[in-house]
């Protein structure tokens, strides 16, 4: 099943993952629309990155990311 929110949401960790500090729910907004739920977009980016070494977290009146530093990185070959 297709979610019409998934690019919403891929463009919201990709502003995420490119921020050096938080982004607030004000300057998110304007980057996926006025209209769009923030809030919901944001868990739904919890959702998805929650155990891959990146944790959502709240800050002020947005988010950031913040990189897990016991994650363990392996290199297949």
């Amino acid at each position: 099943m297709d979610d019409p929110s998934l690019p919403l949401v891929r463009l919201a960790e990709a502003l995420l993952f490119r921020s050096s500090g938080p982004m607030s729910q004000t300057a998110l907004a304007r980057a996926l629309g006025q209209d769009v739920d923030v809030v919901a977009i944001m868990a739904r980016v919890g959702e998805r990155t929650a155990g891959l070494g990146f944790e959502l977290v709240p800050a002020g009146d947005g988010w950031m990311g913040s990189r897990h530093e016991s994650v363990l990185y392996v290199r297949l070959e």
